[in-house]
């Protein structure tokens, strides 16, 4: 399952086929605790910050149901469309992200 944030460039990929994002929804999960491992792209913030950090705390888009999982689909390649789980990096991940940067 990936992740997509709001932060272009900053994407998760979560490899255990049992974390869903029906299963997301299911427990109604507004946050998500995403280990650092888990980057799968990292465009936006220094690798040497990122080893200072242990997770990301991920949270469901303001506006969203609780109920389910906020998903995006992919449809640029028809042949092998994909889906996304949509979270925003949580103001407490970006403010000690600051923090640790000084």
């Amino acid at each position: 399952m990936k992740i997509l944030t709001q932060f272009k460039g900053l994407e998760f990929e979560i490899d255990d086929p049992a974390i869903t994002s029906e299963l997301i929804a299911r427990h109604h999960a507004d946050t998500l605790l995403v280990p650092i491992s888990s980057m799968a792209n990292n465009g936006q913030i220094n690798k040497s910050l990122t080893k200072r950090m242990e997770y990301f705390i991920l949270e469901r888009p303001e506006g969203s149901c609780t109920c389910e999982a906020t998903t995006c689909i992919d449809l640029r390649d028809l042949e092998n469309v994909k889906s996304y789980l949509v979270m925003n990096v949580a103001q407490v991940t970006i403010d000690y992200m600051l923090a640790i940067a000084k």
